[in-house]
Parts: structure tokens; C-alpha cells; sequence
């Protein structure tokens, strides 16, 4: 998909990948408004952020060069993904009423692993191993948390 879309958001080959980033900043900024005032309870909707975090993750090598792109040019990240890392993520590694959006977290996490300072990194590797050792955390998480523990100690 890197080449397909390119790092440049004004010369994408293919309009769709065009529209996603530009649907991306969106919804950047709807997960910004909805994790800060969302309802104490995730459970209802979880889906919609796991939904973005997907979308997100699945084009992570076009995101990372967008934002290297941005930065080589001093201009502000055209996604805030570190916002994400900063203040939702870290949530949602320990979300276990919600496995599937707390697998996504982890696999997120994994997907961007460059981007994360050391201390990120450190608390992403922490809640990996926390979820590896505890009875009650599905399978399907842990294996994400496995992801997570390889992108940051190897990659």
C-alpha cells in the first residue's frame, strides 16, 4: 500500500488512499472529542474506535511516512497519533470488558512502534507482560500483547 499511496497526501496515485487520510484526520479528531467525553462505560462503543485503530494500523508504513514528510517540512503532524498513544492507548491495553478493542490496542501499539518514546515503549511493554500473566485475559489478546513485546524489544 506504501507505494500504491505514496508519502506526499498531495500526489496519492489512488484517490482512495487520498480520502482515507483526509478521513483519518477527521476521525482523529472525533477520537479526541469521543474518548474525552465519552460515558464512564466503553462497551457500547468500542467498536467505532476499534474500527478506526484498524483503519489506522492497516496503513501505519503510510502514516509514518506522512508524518516523517510533515516533519522534514516543519509542518504540524498531519495526524495526531500521538495524542493516541499519549491518552487512549494506554486505556485500552487494559480494557479487559472489551477484548477485541483491547487486542486492537496492543496490535496498534505493535504497528507504530517506531514512533514510541522509550518511556511509551516501557509502559506499552509493561502491559504487554501484565496481560501475558494474568489468568483472565483472553488468548487472542495475549497473542496481540506477544505482537506488541516483539515490535518494541526487536524492531
Amino acid at each position: 500500500m506504501a507505494q500504491a499511496c505514496g508519502s506526499d497526501p498531495a500526489r496519492f496515485g489512488e484517490p482512495a488512499c487520498g480520502s482515507f487520510i483526509g478521513f483519518a484526520r477527521h476521525r482523529s479528531g472525533l477520537v479526541r472529542h469521543d474518548y474525552l467525553f465519552r460515558d464512564v462505560q466503553l462497551k457500547p462503543r468500542w467498536k467505532p474506535l476499534e474500527a478506526i485503530l484498524a483503519a489506522l494500523g492497516g496503513v501505519s508504513d503510510d502514516v509514518r511516512n506522512l508524518l516523517e514528510d510533515d516533519e522534514t517540512a516543519h509542518r504540524p503532524p498531519s495526524i495526531d497519533i500521538q495524542y493516541l498513544f499519549d491518552n487512549v492507548i494506554p486505556g485500552l491495553l487494559g480494557a479487559s470488558d472489551t477484548p477485541f478493542l483491547q487486542g486492537r490496542a496492543f496490535v496498534f501499539a505493535s504497528q507504530f512502534a517506531s514512533l514510541l518514546s522509550p518511556q511509551l515503549s516501557g509502559q506499552y511493554l509493561d502491559a504487554a507482560v501484565t496481560a501475558l500473566g494474568s489468568p483472565d485475559v483472553p488468548i487472542p489478546v495475549k497473542i496481540s500483547a506477544v505482537k506488541t513485546i516483539k515490535k518494541c524489544v526487536y524492531d
